[in-house]
This record gives structure tokens, C-alpha cells and sequence, in this order.
């Protein structure tokens, strides 16, 4: 049957359609399904079975209805790069992480080779264990109150120091009150005489007294003298001597 106008092609149609419109279906039908990725393109033909992969990233399986594709939990990739809202920039990769503040401040980065802070300070650093054998960061209140406590220690070893300068000072002058006593003391100086003398001195705040005996042989020739002295620092001392003379 030739001459056949071309029928009505919808859902609801009963009528005879020609030759020139079944050609033009399996045209189509033929074109098949064209599928692209990020690099290539493949067209597959009705019956074709479509497999669909991932990498060692992205899983695939089969359900009902379609596939299903997944993430695997152990990602590996070679970097990932992370920006907020505000432009902050975080990258991660083998390298290690670098942060790119969006205000233009230096960025912080955690490599193999350490910790570059950028010149930003560290804070909120917990207090860490302070011992010989520590290597725990310790931070500035720990730092205040270590300064804190070796200036104390210092001043109060300064502080003893002086006052042992202080008595020891006193000691030495009082040394000399008690020298200046003792020079003091008058002595026998007639053959056959002998003297009992006190006498008493004062130098630089502290005081010293001597009491003496001297004695002078009858014929002149020997002399015996003796001495004790004391001193305002609760100091005392004695001497003895005696010499002939000719």
C-alpha cells in the first residue's frame, strides 16, 4: 500500500503511519546513548550493557532500579584544597597542611620539616610538665612564675648576703674598737713596778675595752705584760708577752 500520509505519532494515536516516519524512529533509535566524561566519549546502542567505574576513591554497585556509587572511607588523593566563606584557604597534601588567611596575613603551615606559625602567636597552650627530662612547651604563666620565683630567690640570697656583709662588718670594726683598747692600756716602766690598767675605745659605732697587767723585773731587765679585751659584738681576746732588754 503505497501514498500513506503520514499518521499522528502520540500516546493516543490509531493512525497508520508511513514508511519515511519508521525510518525516521529507527534512525534515532540507532543514534543510541552518548555518554561523556572529563576526558573522551563513548555512545552506547540499546542492549548495550553500560558499566559504570570508579577509581580507588569511588565504588560502584549495582541495585534496583540503577547503580549506586559510593565514596570510599580511606581517601586517597594527592591534594585537597578548602576555602570558607570569608576566602580562608586550607590545602592538604603529602606535603602536609598550609592555612592562607583571606585578610593577607602569613600562612601557617604544619610540614615534615615543622611548624612555621607564620608569625602569629600560639595560645591557649596547656601548662606542660617542667622536669628535667621534659620536652612539653611550656607557656608564659609558667614562664612569669619560674622569673618570678628565681628573682625571689635571688633577692632573698642577695638580701642574706648583705646582712652577713653587714654583721661581718660589724665584726670588723668592733675588731678594731677592741685593737685600739689594747693599744690603749698604759704599762709598768720603773724596775720592780708593776701596773694594772683599763682603758676603754669607740670606732665607727661599735666599742672596745682591755684591761692589762705589765710587770718590770728589779733589775730592769725582764718585762711581763698581759692583756684581755672585749668589744661591743660580744668578741673577746687575750694576750701574753714578756722580753728582756739589755
Amino acid at each position: 500500500m503505497g501514498n500513506v500520509a503520514p499518521g499522528t505519532l502520540s500516546a493516543t494515536s490509531t493512525e497508520a503511519v508511513n514508511g519515511s516516519q519508521l525510518y525516521a524512529t529507527n534512525q534515532n533509535v540507532a543514534k543510541g546513548i552518548n555518554f561523556g566524561g572529563t576526558t573522551g566519549s563513548n555512545n552506547y546502542q540499546l542492549g548495550d550493557t553500560i558499566n559504570v567505574k570508579g577509581d580507588s576513591n569511588i565504588t560502584s554497585t549495582t541495585v534496583n532500579g540503577g547503580v549506586q556509587l559510593g565514596l570510599n572511607p580511606n581517601l586517597n588523593v594527592t591534594s585537597v584544597t578548602a576555602t570558607d566563606a570569608a576566602g580562608n584557604q586550607t590545602v592538604t597534601n603529602g606535603g602536609g597542611v598550609t592555612i592562607t588567611p583571606a585578610a593577607g596575613g602569613n600562612p601557617v603551615s604544619l610540614t615534615t620539616g615543622g611548624l612555621n606559625n607564620g608569625g602569629n602567636k600560639i595560645t591557649n597552650v596547656a601548662p606542660g610538665e617542667i622536669s628535667a627530662t621534659s620536652t612539653d612547651a611550656v607557656n608564659g604563666s609558667q614562664l612569669h612564675n619560674a622569673i618570678n620565683n628565681t628573682v625571689g630567690n635571688v633577692a632573698g640570697a642577695v638580701e642574706n648576703l648583705q646582712n652577713r656583709m653587714g654583721k661581718l662588718q660589724d665584726d670588723s670594726e668592733a675588731g678594731t674598737a677592741s685593737a685600739l683598747a689594747a693599744a690603749g692600756l698604759p704599762q709598768a716602766y720603773l724596775p720592780g713596778k708593776s701596773m694594772i690598767a683599763v682603758s676603754g675605745s669607740t670606732y665607727r659605732g661599735q666599742q672596745g675595752y682591755a684591761v692589762g697587767m705589765s710587770a718590770i723585773s728589779d733589775s730592769g731587765n725582764w718585762i711581763v705584760k698581759g692583756t684581755a679585751t672585749g668589744n661591743s659584738r660580744g668578741h673577746f681576746g687575750a694576750t701574753i708577752g714578756a722580753g728582756y732588754q739589755w
